[in-house]
């Protein structure tokens, strides 16, 4: 079974591709299927966040056995996003993001995002968290805050000191995983270092689909140097096992 643990889907206008490739949604998931990806674990886009949800919901539905889903929250807008993370909850939906600050909007101290961090504690979900450099220093007192809230953290991009401090991080806060998407695959021995640091079970395989192309994050898991039974871990059996503790439909 292989899980892409990193999949995007814009459910309006938005398209994340630079170049024209997939030339409708049937097209999107045939390619990830071409290429021997079982299931994918996809964050969904668009502006309107309740109706982006609702779209999730009726694409997840169409699409059990493929698709993994999770909820798009907002945090300058934190009691709409509280709100969505109960219906999600009751859904059996359990991972909330892909959460980013690049756009300007929020920073991971504002008091909404906070408020979405207490009640993924509550709820018992999984926050996926996109971290710049800068940010992973004061973000690790959130990891200490929330021990028992589990945040996953992708793209080990960077230099190699940025890329040893990020994983470095990881491995001090048992409730924080490696997403392995992004920048950084064509660094020789970057996977193997992160895996040996954090540990075979705490890092995810994803691809950042259709802003990536997967093949290449396949490839390099295949040539992987480590025993098979970790390449399952990675490839699927973490994210399985992470998102079935959470009490996640899958």
């Amino acid at each position: 079974m292989i899980i892409d643990s990193h999949v995007h889907l814009s459910f309006d206008n938005g398209d994340l591709q630079w170049f024209p490739f997939t030339r409708n949604r049937s097209d999107y998931v045939a390619y990830l299927r071409s290429l021997g990806i079982d299931r994918f674990l996809v964050f969904p886009g668009g502006e309107d966040v309740v109706e982006t949800n609702r779209s999730m919901l009726r694409f997840w539905r169409r699409n059990p056995s493929l698709v993994i889903p999770a909820v798009k929250l907002d945090p300058v807008r934190p009691a709409l996003s509280l709100a969505e993370m109960e219906r999600a909850r009751e859904n059996g939906i359990v991972v909330a993001g892909e959460f980013l600050t690049y756009e300007g909007r929020y920073e991971y101290r504002d008091r909404g995002f906070v408020q979405i961090v207490e009640k993924a504690n509550e709820l018992g979900m999984i926050l996926v968290v996109h971290l710049e450099p800068e940010e992973e220093k004061p973000f690790e007192r959130m990891l200490s805050r929330f021990p028992d809230t589990s945040f996953v953290i992708p793209h080990l991009w960077g230099g190699g000191d940025i890329v040893r401090d990020k994983v470095s991080m990881i491995r001090r806060h048992p409730n924080a995983y490696v997403d392995l998407s992004g920048t950084g695959v064509d660094r020789l021995g970057l996977w193997e270092y992160a895996i040996q640091t954090v540990g075979a079970d705490r890092v995810l395989w994803g691809s950042d689909y259709p802003i990536n192309d997967p093949a290449v994050y396949l490839a390099r898991l295949a040539s992987l140097r480590m025993p098979a039974g970790v390449k399952k871990r990675i490839s699927g059996a973490n994210i399985e096992r992470l998102i079935a503790r959470h009490g996640g439909a899958l």
